[in-house]
């Protein structure tokens, strides 16, 4: 489960984006893909808790932070998992991105050589709030503005019935075009990739 606190700014295809401010909607979100490259997925929808819960505000090495439940799963390096009232000040994380291993910036001679993690900084307490939870298409993963790549549930719609932006109507419309393409591309004996009707709809997913 997600738990973030409305502030809390998460990469959207936009740019970062607060939590708060998607409640009741979907967006595609910065994510870690299987193949282990960066993509988008859809994320959503978001929902809010019904009452407050504790919030710890997690500040990494790099001077951002990032408002959660204690509940929130972070993704140490290697995708070990660690609730954010388990995080420590050096805990290593995955990172949305890194230098080279052992490369330091010269313009920055006070950053510690790059190893491919950020570290956290402090984990202390601030106050109580609203929680926003929210699946992520796929990966059940996905990258704060922070830069920490943090757990969310994950889902896999069935069909495009279950999806929220797509109607059965839209869905049956699509899925005989699709077939009416694959018809004529075998009767013509036109080669290349055929596009699912999943893939030709709106909102369910990048890359």
């Amino acid at each position: 489960m997600t738990h973030l606190a409305a502030d809390a700014l998460i990469e959207a295809i936009d740019g970062p984006t607060a939590v708060g401010s998607l409640e009741g909607k979907s967006m595609p979100i910065l994510t870690r893909l299987p193949n282990g490259k960066l993509g988008f997925r859809i994320m959503g929808k978001f929902a809010k808790s019904t009452a407050p819960a504790g919030l710890l505000r997690v500040t990494l090495e790099n001077g951002q932070s990032i408002r959660v439940g204690g509940e929130q799963v972070f993704y140490r390096k290697g995708l070990g998992e660690v609730r954010a009232a388990e995080l420590e000040a050096g805990d290593a994380l995955e990172p949305s991105w890194d230098y080279r291993d052992a490369y330091g910036p010269p313009d920055l001679p006070a950053r510690r050589p790059a190893d491919g993690t950020i570290r956290v900084a402090s984990v202390v307490p601030d106050g109580e709030g609203e929680i926003f939870s929210a699946p992520i298409r796929q990966t059940g993963k996905f990258f704060a503005t922070c830069g920490a790549l943090l757990k969310a549930c994950r889902f896999e719609p069935s069909s495009a019935a279950s999806s929220p932006a797509v109607s059965a109507r839209a869905w049956s419309r699509t899925a005989s075009a699709w077939a009416a393409r694959r018809c004529a591309a075998s009767e013509t004996g036109t080669t290349g990739p055929a596009r699912s009707p999943a893939s030709a709809i709106p909102g369910r997913g990048c890359g």
